[in-house]
């Protein structure tokens, strides 16, 4: 059911932990179904259709409902890939960057 409404990879993560914690890349049914009976009495966990891209975040500081500060950043890579062993990090962009 899983794979007919998400299609292959799949992307599950927890729900309670931080950044890519958890995180794990399931590329085949036989990987799913092993991933499944490994954690058959966890339930914090999700399962999202994986989506490759590139990856961009907003930070912002907020005052008083006030924006003082906002920088539109690109991900060097994606936070999973972190695991991997690559390097992460924000590449700021300029106002005028079309991305």
């Amino acid at each position: 059911m899983v794979i007919k409404k998400l299609g292959l990879p799949i992307f599950v993560k927890p729900l309670n932990q931080a950044a890519s914690i958890g995180t794990q890349k399931i590329e085949t049914k036989q990987s799913l179904k092993a991933w499944s009976e490994k954690h058959q009495d966890d339930d914090d966990f999700e399962f999202d259709e994986y989506i490759s891209g590139e990856l961009f975040h907003v930070d912002s500081v907020i005052s008083k409902g006030e924006i003082v500060f906002s920088q539109v950043c690109k991900n060097s890579c994606p936070c999973f890939d972190f695991l991997n062993g690559h390097s992460s990090g924000s590449i700021l962009l300029r106002d005028t960057d079309p991305d």
